[in-house]
């Protein structure tokens, strides 16, 4: 009987091997949806997060070279939605990317994942990024201070091609289940320049407190 019985060690184990596994198994947007103050908890944890924020910033930079490219060819970002064929701005930079997958992130939940594998064709086209609204149809060169000018952010995982940085509720800098909180509690946005960054929301609080990082003057 006594060679039964488990050890403290081994109960401890078993113990951290359900709260691993239960912890694995829910939406990796809800295990961060605490925001800042308690992603430091799983620290074990924190090392497949960072591959999955390095993934998604991969993921917008590829989107950024389709926006480069697109401002090479028109001298203009994309509108947020073509009026004449209602394509939105992601439908626009196909030429570019052909595929949506620049638009998804590693984050994404199962189903919507596979929407983005699988879909090539309307009405399953989506994008889990938005563009910044007031920089459709301007030129790049009349941008002021590029490198603080938000383009493109993380946004809900299943939007229509045509999502905009308009449709993002007011409290998506303070409510810890929006996608600002989804990596590590921040997200990555891609700024006007080109570059990538990733950014919490007090961050951007305190930019946009300084500077507008929207309004393209």
């Amino acid at each position: 009987m006594e060679k039964n019985r488990l050890t403290l060690s081994q109960i401890s184990l078993v113990v951290m091997i359900l709260a691993a596994a239960a912890f694995m198994l829910l939406p990796r947007q809800a295990r961060y949806s605490v925001g800042e103050k308690y992603a430091s908890t799983f620290e074990f944890f924190q090392p497949f997060e960072r591959k999955h924020r390095a993934a998604c910033q991969t993921h917008l930079k590829n989107a950024g070279l389709a926006l480069a490219q697109y401002t090479a060819d028109y001298n203009v970002y994309p509108p947020v939605r073509n009026a004449a064929s209602s394509a939105g701005w992601a439908d626009m930079l196909q030429p570019y990317l052909k595929g949506y997958r620049a638009f998804s992130c590693p984050n994404t939940p199962f189903f919507p994942k596979l929407i983005f594998k699988q879909s090539t064709r309307f009405p399953t086209r989506y994008t889990a990024l938005w563009l910044n609204v007031q920089m459709g149809k301007l030129r790049p060169q009349s941008i002021a201070s590029p490198t603080r000018k938000l383009l493109l952010g993380e946004g809900d995982y299943t939007t229509d091609t045509g999502y905009s940085k308009s449709q993002i509720p007011p409290e998506w800098l303070t409510d810890r289940r929006s996608p600002s909180y989804r990596h590590l509690g921040g997200a990555n946005y891609l700024m006007a320049d080109g570059h990538t960054k990733w950014l919490r929301p007090s961050q951007i609080r305190e930019m946009e407190a300084s500077d507008s990082i929207f309004a393209p003057h």
